[in-house]
C-alpha cells in the first residue's frame, strides 16, 4: 500500500506570519478557538488550548476577555514570541507551522463499496435531524446529485448553507481533499472564493487547496480509515455545528466519484 504525500493543517509559518502585511484583528470566538484577520483577509485560527495566560485559565473567562477586546485596534499583536490577544499569549515555534499534524491516504482506497454507502446513509440520518433538515432535502443534497450527474459544478456550492462555514463549503473541503490526495489542485481561485463565500471558509478552502488542513479534518480522515463507522461519525459531529458531517459527506462523495466506489 503507498502512502500519499503528507497534508500540513491550516497555519502560516512563523516566519511569513510576522512578516505578513496589515493588522491583525479578531474577527470571530468560537467555542474552542478564536479567528483573526488581517488587512489582506489571511486568516489564522488560534486554539483556546494554545494559550498561555497571567493567570488561572478558563474557558468562559477566556472567551469574556477575548471578546471584551474586540473592538481595540491594540487587541491582537505578533511578534517572534507568539500572537498576543490582549493578556494572552499564543506562543510559535520558529519557522515552524502553528499547527504541524500529518494525514496520508492510503491508495488504491482501502474501503469498500458498502461501507462507504453506510457512512453516507448516517450522514443523511444526521441530516433528518438537524433543524435545516428542510434545508439538506431540498437544497443541498439535491445539488450534490446534480454534481454527481454532471448537471452542477463546484463552484454552485461555494457560499450555500449556513454559519461560519456554510454547508456547501465543508462539502467542497472533503470534495477537493480527496480528489486532490493532499496535492496542490488550484480548483477555485482566491477572488473567487472571497466572492461567493465569506472570509473564514475562503481561507479554509484557498489553504486547503496548497495541502493545508485543521487538525479536526485530520481525525475524520484517519478515522474514516480505520472503518470506525461509531468513532468517525463522532468525530465529525464534534466539528462545528454540522460541519464535519458536511465534509465527511463531501469526502465520501469524491471518494465514489473518483474512485468508482
Amino acid at each position: 500500500m503507498e502512502d500519499m504525500p503528507e497534508i500540513n493543517t491550516l497555519g502560516l509559518s512563523a516566519s511569513n506570519l510576522i512578516h505578513s502585511a496589515g493588522n491583525w484583528r479578531v474577527h470571530s470566538i468560537f467555542k474552542h478557538n478564536i479567528n483573526i484577520v488581517n488587512n489582506q483577509n489571511e486568516l489564522l485560527t488560534l486554539s483556546s488550548d494554545m494559550a498561555k495566560g497571567p493567570f488561572s485559565l478558563n474557558l468562559s473567562g477566556f472567551f469574556d476577555f477575548i471578546a471584551a477586546h474586540i473592538e481595540r485596534k491594540d487587541a491582537v499583536s505578533i511578534s517572534p514570541d507568539g500572537v498576543t490577544v490582549g493578556q494572552f499569549v499564543f506562543p510559535i515555534k520558529k519557522d515552524a507551522s502553528l499547527y504541524d499534524a500529518r494525514v496520508s491516504f492510503p491508495s488504491p482506497p482501502v474501503l469498500e463499496k458498502s461501507f462507504v454507502q453506510e457512512i453516507q446513509q448516517l450522514i443523511f440520518e444526521e441530516y433528518k435531524k438537524s433543524e435545516y433538515a428542510s434545508f439538506y432535502h431540498n437544497n443541498f443534497i439535491p445539488l450534490v446529485n446534480k454534481l454527481e450527474d454532471g448537471q452542477a459544478q463546484p463552484a454552485d456550492l461555494l457560499g450555500l448553507g449556513f454559519g461560519a462555514t456554510p454547508s456547501g463549503d465543508d462539502f467542497i473541503m472533503g470534495y477537493i481533499l480527496w480528489q486532490s490526495r493532499g496535492k496542490e489542485k488550484a480548483v477555485f481561485s482566491r477572488k473567487l472564493l472571497f466572492h461567493k463565500t465569506n472570509v473564514i471558509s475562503a481561507n479554509y478552502i484557498f489553504y486547503l487547496q496548497k495541502g493545508h488542513i485543521t487538525e479536526k479534518i485530520k481525525k475524520i480522515v484517519e478515522n474514516l480509515f480505520t472503518k470506525d463507522k461509531i468513532v468517525t461519525l463522532r468525530e465529525a459531529r464534534s466539528y462545528g455545528y454540522t460541519s464535519g458531517i458536511d465534509f465527511l459527506y463531501g469526502f465520501t462523495e469524491a471518494l465514489r466519484h473518483f474512485s468508482n466506489i
